[in-house]
């Protein structure tokens, strides 16, 4: 079994507000980590890596009350 442990509030585990990129590649880079370690102890499981990165579409506007949404 294996327990990962993030702490609130880090990169990996931003709250809300937290600052982000429209174009961020830190979680799949993360994976890209994970199958990285999994690959060096069990090299016949992994045949390959992520690719490590995402893209994301955003649209956004104004309400009628002046406010914004996004999605």
């Amino acid at each position: 079994m294996l327990e990962v442990r993030i702490p609130a509030g880090t990169i990996l585990s931003a709250v809300d507000n937290a600052p982000m990129g429209y174009w961020n590649a830190t979680m799949p880079t993360m994976v890209d980590l994970f199958v990285k370690a999994v690959g060096e102890r069990l090299p016949e499981r992994v045949p390959a890596g992520h690719h490590g990165t995402v893209g994301i579409v955003a649209m956004r506007g104004r309400k009628p009350d002046g406010s914004w949404w996004t999605y």
